[in-house]
């Protein structure tokens, strides 16, 4: 697991209004099988307020089913899939993902995740108006978290030997606007 957490340097910290650009690189391993509850790789997660959920997550899923991957935003309310794509397409395949988001009750949001192979797009999603911000007070933030985050109620699709991501190539960076 890689992640931003409360002791870490200010600088790696999403605030309100603020806007940062997350880069990165991983392979899931062509065995792995996805939960029916959720097999998360990427999530953006609140630091206070309502923390409970992820406010956005790239998950391996199992829907009427079929295996996917897709892109989930969770405001206050319920999950929206923004995007979903067959999870052969992405197994035993690098990826390269682009995410740049502004922290904000109604923020932006920009994702692009592509196959290194052959440059397929997978996902590209730009959206605007997102409910992307869960603080109550200054000192609340979102962290970027990057791991195999499974559902433990689901343990018969749980095989330690399948459980394989690699990522490489982080870069966490935030847009200073000009004034």
């Amino acid at each position: 697991e890689i992640k931003t957490y409360s002791s870490s340097e200010e600088a790696v910290k999403g605030f309100e209004d603020e806007t940062f650009i997350y880069r990165w690189k991983f392979r899931i391993n062509a065995d792995m099988e996805v939960s029916t509850r959720f097999t998360h790789f990427f999530q953006l997660k609140a630091v206070g307020g309502n923390d409970s959920q992820p406010i956005l997550t790239i998950s391996g899923a199992e829907r009427s089913g079929e295996d996917g991957i897709e892109v989930r935003h969770s405001p206050l309310q319920e999950t929206t899939i923004l995007g979903r794509t067959d999870w052969s397409a992405v197994t035993g395949e690098w990826l390269e993902a682009y995410c740049r988001v502004t922290f904000a009750e109604s923020g932006d949001l920009r994702l692009i995740v592509t196959r290194m192979r052959d440059d397929e797009v997978i996902f590209d999603i730009d959206e605007r108006g997102l409910d992307l911000w869960r603080g109550e007070d200054a000192s609340h933030f979102v962290r970027p978290k990057w791991g195999i985050y499974r559902s433990i109620l689901d343990r018969d699709n749980l095989r330690p030997e399948e459980e394989t991501v690699r990522f490489a190539n982080f870069s966490v960076s935030e847009v200073m606007f000009a004034n």
